[in-house]
């Protein structure tokens, strides 16, 4: 298995005259299955997180939002992680910015295993759970969207979907707002007819 490096965003010049004609027609590019799964996952986690709660849990919307996100962002690791080993030959995108994320998750794992308490700086706190953990959740979410998406085609179909998700939360917000939730949350630390929609704050929602 060969592995290959190579930054996002540098500009690929050709020189020499092309082979082929311009009127030859090319066959289009087979998605490999890991791709695939992965940037389907990649939009199920865009679309369920924001969209995900639970009348189950005592804390109904964080835990299950925190248990959705760590649980699909796992999956897609392994998906990777095996499309790396059983894979001849893979390339690994990246940039030089990345290397300001890795300083920031230093520094974060140095004030986490320094604080006066090690077990909260890791997992966070009830209802704020932006731990050493999350943080580096997001940064394996990062990665891994630089290497699912590579065109524009999929950047825009991602941008929509955040979009659309974004609108039915909004629009949840409103029949909140107007008093028509069919949801009976019982009482609430708000003022009568606040939004916050289904992530369990209007500050959030904001």
């Amino acid at each position: 298995m060969a592995v290959k490096t190579k930054k996002s965003g540098n500009k690929r010049k050709n020189y020499g005259k092309s082979s082929q004609k311009k009127n030859n027609t090319q066959l289009p590019a087979i998605k490999n299955p890991f791709d695939a799964w992965m940037e389907y996952l990649i939009y199920a986690l865009v679309i369920l997180i924001p969209l995900t709660f639970s009348r189950v849990t005592f804390d109904q919307f964080d835990i299950a939002k925190m248990a959705l996100f760590r649980g699909l962002t796992s999956v897609i690791l392994i998906i990777w992680l095996v499309k790396l080993f059983t894979a001849k030959k893979i390339s690994i995108s990246w940039s030089k910015w990345d290397f300001l994320l890795l300083g920031f998750l230093a520094l974060a794992l140095v004030s986490t295993f320094t604080s006066i308490h090690v077990f909260s700086s890791l997992q966070g706190k009830y209802k704020r759970y932006e731990g050493l953990y999350t943080f580096i959740n997001y940064a394996v979410i990062y990665f891994l969207a630089l290497q699912i998406f590579k065109d524009k085609q999929q950047i825009a179909r991602l941008s929509r979907i955040i979009s659309y998700t974004a609108m039915a939360v909004a629009v949840y917000g409103l029949i909140q707002y107007i008093g028509l939730d069919p949801i009976n949350w019982g009482a609430t630390p708000f003022n009568a007819r606040s939004s916050f929609s289904t992530f369990g704050n209007p500050d959030l929602l904001g």
